[in-house]
């Protein structure tokens, strides 16, 4: 017999006159209201163990911010007191919180980590008539509550609707990134460089199964300059952003529906630098778009 067999997690078991074990040399077991050994907490002894060593529950990021955790009889410790986490609907400044829409999905205004992203240049929830100022369009498209991937509504099918600087500035400063939700339909285009002479385009193309950079003449014709292969479903949506790197360089990336994850990308110098920094949008074949931002 030793110590850890008296339930003791050490010490030195010894015998009485009566020959009798005597543990008063032992120490240390749950109960004894400190943490020893392998204990998480013992009574209301945590040791340097807090809510914000423990993981969001699903839906959130991060950790629990707030709150205090509860001992259970076996010394293990648990979250159930714990509140306040990214994700939760709830923005929390005094954890560092900007925002918090009770997601975690980014490319609606509020990021993973409940920080505000780039500005909304358009998100389609005004009530007035599309399109509303300053989009001018070659065709309308329809803006549409089954078109919503985030908030209430979304656009099927715009034909080449071109908001123009200064109302919108996007290729002139290095480092800039161009996002939307897209659900592609046959096509969809993220149009960048957009003056009234056409525009430079980033294309998401599921009926060619490829990412292409693309010069768009007037808004009638068009030039493949770049591409890539890349199998991509009509119906799916996905997250969308151009980057400007400078020197007439771009860069495409398409991520998949939960917004972080990179499925492709694609990198194409035109070899000058453009003084049109209007945007453009397109889709065809049911093809929506949501939440343009900046």
């Amino acid at each position: 017999h030793t110590c850890s067999t008296e339930g003791y997690y050490s010490g030195t078991l010894t015998c009485d006159s009566s020959c009798n074990f005597n543990t008063g040399s032992c120490w240390g077991y749950c109960g004894d209201g400190t943490k020893n050994g392998t204990e998480q907490c013992d009574g209301s002894d945590f040791g340097t163990l807090d809510c914000t060593d423990y993981a969001a529950p699903a839906g959130g990021s991060g950790n629990y911010y707030f709150g205090s955790m509860t001992c259970d009889g076996s010394c293990n410790a648990s979250s159930a007191g714990c509140w306040g986490y990214c994700g939760d609907g709830t923005t929390n400044g005094t954890a560092g919180e900007q925002c918090d829409d009770g997601g975690i999905v980014p490319g609606d205004g509020c990021n993973a980590s409940c920080q505000l992203e780039n500005n909304i240049i358009e998100d389609f929830e005004s009530l007035s008539s599309w399109p509303w100022s300053p989009w001018t369009c070659t065709a309308n498209g329809t803006v549409s509550t089954s078109a919503a991937h985030d908030g209430s509504r979304g656009i099927i099918d715009p034909d080449w609707c071109r908001m123009y600087a200064p109302a919108v500035t996007f290729g002139n400063s290095a480092g800039q990134v161009l996002s939307m939700w897209v659900r592609p339909g046959l096509r969809a285009y993220i149009g960048f460089n957009a003056n009234t002479a056409g525009a430079r385009s980033f294309v998401v193309a599921p009926n060619t199964t490829t990412l292409i950079f693309q010069l768009n003449s007037g808004y009638t014709g068009y030039t493949d300059v770049a591409s890539v292969s890349q199998s991509i479903s009509g119906t799916t949506w996905y997250y969308v952003e151009v980057q400007y790197n400078g020197g007439g360089s771009y860069t495409g990336r398409l991520y998949a529906s939960d917004g972080t994850t990179l499925i492709n990308s694609l990198t194409h110098n035109f070899g000058s630098t453009s003084t049109a920094y209007g945007i453009a949008i397109r889709t065809f074949g049911t093809g929506y778009i949501d939440t343009i931002s900046m």
